[in-house]
């Protein structure tokens, strides 16, 4: 498409006539990334309110697109670092995000944390080292008021040091497996765990809370929780589970979120992106109970 061309097709956004509108933003969208610049300063220079409030659209619809496609093959290639399957999530919300910025600060961490684990520590030991450096050192930490769609992304939570369940447990894991650590996550309703699973022994060891601290809990302690909670317990929720599940948790709770602040087209935004994982369960809101005792 020609310069020409684009700016032709941009200037018949202030059509009033809706199938105007709509052939326009078809060949617009067909563009893609290459001509969000284009857009931007169209959108600056227009005091049309009709002309910007569509250009808008045209740049959301651009935006998801990218993330979706993102995410999509990040899936399709294994969905191997969580972090990665993270910042597709953000990247819509923060189209300039860059992913090597975030790789770097978590590599930092790794990088200190590498230093001080050998392999004659057990596995309670190499986690303990793991909690003083992203909790101590790092100061990361738990945000009580984490029911704000920015703890859901994790560009903000590297910035701020705070997050809710599941962007801290993302950090968590992109820490662990970098330093080849046999840490997973672990879905339970209504939050959000890590597992650390010996392939050895072919069973996990104990669990982690990386909301907490990175306090390890046992299975018992876990109970303990669903019992408080009323809900009935069930064996999958024991089981760790993989990265590609881990961000669909993570979509799930920005949709929750978003729900609370009913957010309409937030919500749409990113319900779009759940097709992609293919029904897995991620037992976000379980409505199994027990019953009075």
């Amino acid at each position: 498409m020609t310069t020409d061309k684009l700016s032709a097709l941009i200037n018949l956004l202030d059509d009033p006539d809706r199938e105007v509108y709509d052939a326009v933003s078809v060949q617009l969208l067909s563009r893609g990334e290459g001509i969000i610049s284009e857009l931007e300063d169209a959108w600056e220079q227009s005091p049309n309110e009709l002309v910007q409030h569509r250009i808008e659209d045209i740049l959301q619809r651009i935006q998801l697109d990218i993330a979706y496609k993102g995410l999509k093959r990040w899936i399709e290639n294994g969905a191997e670092d969580v972090l990665q399957g993270a910042y597709w999530v953000a990247r819509h919300q923060y189209p300039e995000l860059n992913f090597n910025e975030l790789e770097r600060k978590i590599d930092k961490i790794k990088t200190n944390i590498w230093l001080e684990i050998n392999d004659s520590l057990t596995a309670l030991e190499k986690i303990k080292i793991v909690n003083h450096f992203i909790y101590d050192i790092y100061n990361y930490g738990s945000e009580q008021n984490f029911m704000q769609p920015s703890y859901c992304f994790i560009n903000h939570v590297l910035d701020s040091h705070k997050g809710n369940p599941i962007s801290l447990a993302i950090i968590y894991l992109a820490v662990c497996q970098r330093l080849e650590l046999p840490v997973y996550g672990l879905c339970i309703p209504r939050n959000f765990l890590a597992a650390y699973n010996d392939a050895l022994l072919s069973r996990v060891l104990f669990h982690i809370n990386p909301f907490f601290r990175g306090t390890p809990l046992s299975q018992n302690d876990i109970e303990l929780y669903f019992k408080q909670m009323k809900i009935k317990p069930k064996d999958e929720y024991f089981q760790p589970c993989s990265n590609k599940v881990t961000i669909l948790r993570l979509i799930e709770t920005l949709i929750y979120i978003y729900e609370q602040e009913s957010n309409a087209g937030k919500i749409a935004i990113y319900k779009q992106l759940i097709p992609l994982f293919d029904n897995e369960q991620t037992y976000f809101m379980e409505d199994d109970e027990y019953g009075d005792e």
